[in-house]
């Protein structure tokens, strides 16, 4: 977990977050990452407290949930979509914030008219173990998982807003001479960070 941090989380490595990312994602092509505060506080004194390993947010204001889970957790995926209120809530309220410094500052047009316009957010979780999916097909070797809100019958997307990226090392077996590009190298090195002095040529 620590290296996990160290590898992703920091300044230095930036390159390696985005590169990670932009191969996870498939779809996206991310140029821009700024690491913000991973710490959220509940509404009220009384709810949980969150820390997110990494959070980030994209030039287009999109945000980022980056997560490394070691230990088995059996409703981890409803754990992912509890993370995900947070960023979201945190929009309207930077929405209101900017509505009453604009207030403050003597804008006489000020108004609160922030219209649900959410930016998405996104949870890359890397697993250190499987879970069980409902579809009774599912490959045993098929590590990547990527889910959005979809119709049912016609599987169209409602929205762009929520995307949970689930990637179960325990469903990743490949001994080192059996990787096969840079995706099996990533979850290799993922799966046995732990054990190694320094990353294999």
């Amino acid at each position: 977990d620590f290296m996990f941090k160290r590898l992703f989380g920091s300044e230095a490595n930036k390159d390696v977050l985005l590169e990670f990312l932009n191969m996870i994602l498939e779809d996206k092509n991310i140029e821009h990452v700024d690491f913000i505060p991973n710490e959220h506080l509940g509404l009220t004194e009384d709810d949980r407290k969150v820390i997110f390993d990494i959070s980030a947010r994209c030039k287009d204001g999109e945000r980022l949930i980056i997560e490394m889970q070691k230990g088995y957790q059996k409703h981890f995926r409803k754990r992912a979509i509890y993370y995900t209120t947070y960023p979201i809530n945190e929009q309207a309220r930077d929405a209101r914030d900017l509505f009453v410094k604009a207030k403050a500052a003597g804008d006489k047009n000020a108004r609160f008219d922030w219209d649900y316009d959410l930016k998405p957010v996104t949870v890359v979780a890397v697993l250190n173990f499987s879970f069980k999916h409902l579809d009774d097909e599912w490959p045993d070797d098929r590590f990547r998982s990527s889910y959005r809100l979809r119709e049912d019958g016609t599987h169209e997307i409602t929205t762009d807003v929520l995307r949970f990226v689930f990637l179960e090392l325990g469903r990743f077996n490949k001994r080192m001479w059996e990787l096969d590009g840079v995706f099996d190298k990533w979850m290799y090195l993922l799966k046995h960070m732990h054990e190694m002095e320094e990353i294999p040529k």
